[in-house]
């Protein structure tokens, strides 16, 4: 699109634009493993060189597009066509498309709860909104907080099943006016808006298990009731291990105490762990296992085999991403991760708290990974779960209650 209009230009700027344009697309293509324009010594000179070329090609193609709209080669419509098309490539897949429609699908529920209550900031007012411009500028950001970002971003797409007509979720307007409060930043692990966020959450979780028949109260003095199961939840957003034993503890007290009043039969105590996990050495097994997987697909590639045309067709990446090797071992170490915090705090105190009306412990740490791949980023944000069934419950009981935690359970 861009070398037609150049084309259409006489003025040396114009020619120095599209010069530096053909550049771009020519190392582009002499980097594609099924090349042939060049003798294999010269395409070897180029590769050689390529690494040094793509820490400065993204800024190189905004200087571009910063020439274009200056010279006025384009109209404003087509620029700004060409621009999104720059800035998608940059982060474009399914999972990412998805997350940027659920997630203007959230903006509009809360522009129709804020005009329907009649109160209150606009939404553009919020940092919901500046969220979604922060989405505008990921060219500018490393990996990690374009993990970050996408990480927020996924974990406020999930408040949507909050929204639905079809869902039995009772939850106060004011509630969900509170979760758009804090400040606005990419690292918010520790903002107050967390303990609000994860009691909702947790709503969401259930809505998906138990039939639309099954009522969900948020409303009640305890954090989460259905009434239909005859449970009660208790959810308990940790900063730090040292609050541990003094929130199991409070936990596990405040279900006894549901139970004995009648308000419910059984009772689960629901943990966020996102603050005790190692998010760093996590973040950095996947990109470890991530270089692996890259020199394993590239080698594919280069060996022409059968796999090598559907690779070359998908890209290394999303085919590296869609690995079910790959995705079973980033579970698999994350789940790792999660049980290791939550067995070091769990000491014989708390399990001895569990009482035969507790079923278990349902935790959770809201993640947030990103791959690279020759210009192409995808951020994989996630939700990852584990559970602990108490021990001394009868079998039919223990196991019943692993299927719901099973059911409960989502991943990368």
């Amino acid at each position: 699109m861009l070398h037609r209009h150049i084309q259409r230009g006489e003025n040396r700027q114009t020619i120095n634009l599209a010069n530096m344009a053909f550049g771009i697309w020519l190392a582009d293509e002499l980097s594609r493993p099924d090349c042939k324009a060049l003798e294999k010594t010269s395409k070897q000179w180029h590769l050689d060189l390529y690494p040094e070329f793509l820490e400065h090609r993204r800024s190189l193609i905004e200087v571009t597009l910063r020439e274009v709209q200056r010279l006025k080669i384009l109209p404003t419509n087509s620029f700004n066509h060409l621009l999104e098309e720059f800035m998608s490539s940059v982060v474009r897949s399914q999972r990412v498309e998805s997350l940027h429609a659920d997630y203007d699908e959230l903006i509009k529920n809360y522009r129709a709860l804020k005009k329907s209550l009649d109160f209150g900031a606009p939404v553009e007012n919020t940092k919901l909104w500046h969220y979604k411009k922060e989405l505008g500028r990921i060219s500018e950001m490393d990996l990690p907080a374009i993990a970050r970002l996408f990480g927020i971003i996924n974990k406020y797409c999930n408040l949507n099943e909050l929204f639905r007509s079809d869902r039995n979720v009772i939850v106060e307007d004011q509630k969900l006016i509170d979760l758009l409060g804090g400040k606005f930043i990419l690292d918010d692990e520790n903002e107050k808006y967390n303990h609000s966020f994860f009691e909702v959450s947790m709503a969401g979780r259930f809505s998906k298990v138990f039939s639309q028949s099954a009522e969900i109260d948020l409303s009640t003095e305890c954090d989460v009731v259905i009434s239909s199961q005859g449970l009660a939840i208790e959810c308990k957003y940790l900063h730090s291990e040292k609050k541990f034993r003094s929130e199991f503890s409070d936990g596990a007290s405040q279900l006894n105490k549901r139970i004995q009043a009648g308000q419910a039969k059984t009772g689960i105590i629901a943990v966020d762990i996102s603050n005790l996990v190692d998010r760093q050495r996590i973040f950095e097994f996947s990109q470890d296992l991530f270089s692996l997987f890259v020199k394993n697909y590239e080698l594919l590639v280069e060996s022409r085999c059968s796999l090598s045309h559907g690779i070359a067709a998908d890209g290394i990446l999303n085919s590296i991403l869609s690995d079910q090797n790959f995705i079973g071992l980033i579970k698999t170490y994350i789940g790792h991760e999660l049980e290791m915090v939550f067995q070091r705090n769990l000491k014989k105190s708390e399990r001895d708290k569990l009482s035969d009306a507790i079923v278990g412990v349902f935790y959770q740490a809201n993640l947030d990974l990103c791959f690279e791949y020759k210009e192409s980023i995808h951020p994989v944000p996630l939700r990852s779960a584990c559970y602990f069934v108490n021990m001394e419950l009868e079998d039919s009981a223990y196991d019943r209650t692993r299927k719901l935690f099973r059911s409960m359970a989502v991943g990368i």
